[in-house]
């Protein structure tokens, strides 16, 4: 069993060097993490299970960011929004018509947008587990320990796959890379 002084030490290392950078870093989230591994790791503090804890978490314990689609996408109806109101002639129920249609158009766009994001970012976690390869001393490839590596990969992106949040898809990549350097 784990002294406290060793959770202690594997926490603050996780922190620094593993947690997300959009850790929420408040008690509650230290409870959270702390009863997910009670619950899942059968109490037993490690990186693979703090991991585990905050891709399950997520939505939780990691600030959700607007992402890129979101501020552009908000950015071009402000945009356009302040064109037609600044144009002479308009009428206000002009302006409401063209402002519905822009609200649909940037609600569209966002979304395509939020899903090709997702899809880069799960290709990309792909990537990471499939470009993860351990030499033999003799100069090929060590196959058994590579996938072996591959397998621990997998178990710490569990089911990316099922996920639809952005910042859930990014903690997760996040999880992965930091699981591939430790094993490197």
């Amino acid at each position: 069993m784990q002294n406290n002084e060793q959770i202690i030490s594997i926490w603050t290392d996780w922190k620094n060097f593993d947690a997300p950078k959009n850790l929420i870093d408040t008690e509650q989230t230290s409870q959270l993490l702390a009863d997910y591994i009670a619950q899942n790791f059968q109490g037993v503090v490690s990186r693979t299970a703090l991991n585990a804890a905050v891709t399950a978490l997520a939505s939780k314990v990691v600030k959700q960011e607007p992402t890129k689609a979101e501020r552009d996408a908000k950015q071009a109806a402000k945009q356009y929004l302040d064109t037609v109101k600044n144009k002479p002639g308009r009428s206000d129920r002009d302006v409401q018509e063209v402002q519905r249609r822009n609200a649909e158009d940037a609600t569209s766009v966002k979304k395509a947008a939020e899903a090709k994001e997702l899809a880069t970012i799960k290709a990309e976690i792909a990537r990471e587990i499939s470009s993860y390869v351990k030499g033999h001393p003799s100069g090929h490839t060590d196959y058994s320990r590579t996938e072996d590596g591959q397998t621990k990969l997998r178990a710490v992106a569990a089911n990316y796959n099922q996920l639809t949040s952005i910042n859930a898809v990014k903690t997760v990549l996040e999880s992965v890379r930091a699981a591939k350097q430790r094993l490197s």
